[in-house]
């Protein structure tokens, strides 16, 4: 758990950098969907669809919760805070990849699981894209889960873990 609250707080202390160029590629699609109560990004170019579609239901529940209303009526009054909340999303994808890295190691020996997280955690690469509102590490995200449930359907073939295995792949 303490390896878990240090990797959030690794991923989180860049919450309020300098913007990413590729933050836009996220953000965007999102106030337009909003704005057209659409679910069409309108963007088609990158492998973010999820990062997308996990900012906008998230962005427009926090809008409702918060100011009572639509994430199209008051999207550009509170951009800033919309990009903080998006990059707290993908530091919660980073700290994720630490669970799966646990997870795909432990299917080895719990000694290589522990070993895997702790480089997970830790690795520089990780904590800086963690804290970036990019495809990066919510695509590597998920693409570790993949590894893991290859892994459980390798170790023991039923329908239950090739759905789901199936399921993630088409996810990704």
């Amino acid at each position: 758990m303490l390896l878990l609250v240090l990797s959030f707080y690794l991923r989180a202390s860049g919450l309020f950098d300098v913007p990413h160029t590729d933050e836009d590629a996220i953000m965007e699609p999102v106030e337009i969907m909003s704005k057209t109560f659409s679910f069409d990004p309108d963007y088609y170019q990158r492998p973010n669809h999820v990062s997308i579609f996990v900012n906008f239901a998230v962005q427009n529940l926090y809008s409702v919760i918060r100011y009572g209303d639509v994430l199209a009526n008051t999207y550009d009054q509170h951009v800033p805070e919309l990009f903080a909340i998006a990059r707290v999303i993908c530091a919660l994808f980073g700290v994720l990849m630490v669970v799966l890295a646990y997870l795909i190691g432990s299917q080895f020996s719990r000694r290589i699981g522990g070993i895997s997280a702790v480089l997970f955690a830790f690795f520089p690469i990780f904590t800086n894209h963690s804290h970036l509102i990019t495809p990066d590490i919510p695509t590597a995200c998920i693409s570790m889960l993949m590894i893991y449930l290859a892994i459980k359907l390798v170790r023991r073939f039923d329908q239950k873990n090739l759905i789901a295995l199936c399921a993630v792949c088409a996810l990704n």
